[in-house]
């Protein structure tokens, strides 16, 4: 199908009148749009945003959760272009997915909305097309607000990069294995330097790779020991690095939980 063009309307930045402000272009609801009855009970209960919008951005129903999320009531917003409210540097994606809305790869997408206050929320929504005489015009879906979830995530990349920093900067030498696989995770720039391998060929490598039948088992016994609560230091433990060159190391492990 052909990209549709869509006209964001003349409430989109850039756009302004008298006194710097946008002109609003209004919205007027049709019958088509409207919703009624049982139906309308359901949707105005449903947690989610419930929103009808047309390819060019005009808004023609909205459910009640919506102030919820964004701080405008319905009646605010169907005089409102739906993409005058998405942030600059997420509007050309959310354009896009409009215009391609029969693709169900762009059926669901996340960007960031202007609050009522001023504030930034992010939001996701799902949506299918809406036809007119064969003709797509635009798209029915429910929007729900995930600024927990943005958060969660941010905190967890701050945590990350609080660990690799430490990962990084140690004096000792540190590799993370999956104790199933006996596969590396990651190893610091230490470790790199004792075995002298890059970090990129350390995910291809696994305890055996550096360690004897002998070490292997020391360090099985490690990991059971942890497991039960006690703690010891493997002493003189061989390790080989990738020129087959051997040194002894002292080794301690513990457990840890990857993602």
């Amino acid at each position: 199908m052909d990209k549709q063009h869509i006209n964001p309307g003349n409430s989109m930045p850039g756009n302004e009148g008298q006194g710097g402000r946008d002109k609003p272009v209004k919205a007027p609801v049709a019958p088509a749009d409207g919703l009624d009855g049982r139906f309308r009970d359901m949707v105005e209960s449903i947690n989610d945003v419930i929103y009808k919008v047309r390819l060019d951005g005009t808004i023609t129903y909205v459910s009640q959760a919506v102030e919820r999320i964004i701080g405008y009531t319905p009646n605010e917003l169907y005089s409102i272009n739906l993409f005058s409210l998405i942030i600059e540097e997420d509007r050309a994606k959310a354009l896009e997915a409009f215009s391609y809305m029969e693709n169900p790869r762009n059926s669901h997408f996340e960007f960031r909305m202007y609050h009522k206050n001023g504030t930034v929320r992010w939001v996701r929504t799902s949506a299918v097309p809406l036809y007119e005489g064969g003709l797509l015009i635009g798209g029915t879906g429910a929007l729900s607000s995930i600024a927990e979830m943005k958060e969660m995530q941010e905190s967890l990349a701050e945590s990350e990069s609080r660990f690799r920093g430490i990962f990084e900067a140690s004096n000792d030498g540190m590799l993370i294995f999956d104790q199933d696989t006996r596969k590396f995770l990651m190893g610091n720039d230490k470790i790199c330097q004792m075995l002298g391998y890059s970090p990129d060929e350390i995910p291809s490598l696994g305890i055996e790779d550096i360690h004897d039948e002998e070490g292997i088992r020391a360090i099985i016994r490690e990991f059971r020991r942890k497991r039960k609560g006690k703690s010891s230091l493997l002493e003189s433990v061989r390790i080989r690095r990738k020129d087959g060159s051997v040194f002894y190391a002292e080794v301690s492990a513990a457990f840890t939980t990857i993602g």
